[in-house]
C-alpha cells in the first residue's frame, strides 16, 4: 500500500507543479520525508493524508482506494 499511496502523492504534487520541498513546507515535513513517502520507503499516516486531501482539495479516499 505504501508504494501506491506514494505514487498518488507524487502525481498530485507534480500536477500542482510543487517541488518536494514546497510540499514539505505546506505540510510541515522535510523534503527528505516527502521523497521517502513518495518512494514507499516510509508509511504515511492518516493524519498526513487528511492534510494532503485538504491541500489538494480531493477526497481522503483517493489515497486509500485500491488501484
Amino acid at each position: 500500500m505504501c508504494i501506491d499511496v506514494g505514487k498518488r502523492i507524487k502525481r498530485l504534487r507534480k500536477q500542482q507543479k510543487l517541488s518536494q520541498r514546497q510540499l514539505g513546507e505546506l505540510t510541515g515535513k522535510s523534503q527528505e520525508t516527502i521523497s521517502r513517502m513518495e518512494n514507499g520507503k516510509i508509511g504515511v499516516s492518516l493524519v498526513f493524508l487528511n492534510k494532503l486531501s485538504k491541500i489538494f482539495k480531493i477526497p481522503l479516499d483517493y489515497f486509500l482506494k485500491q488501484k
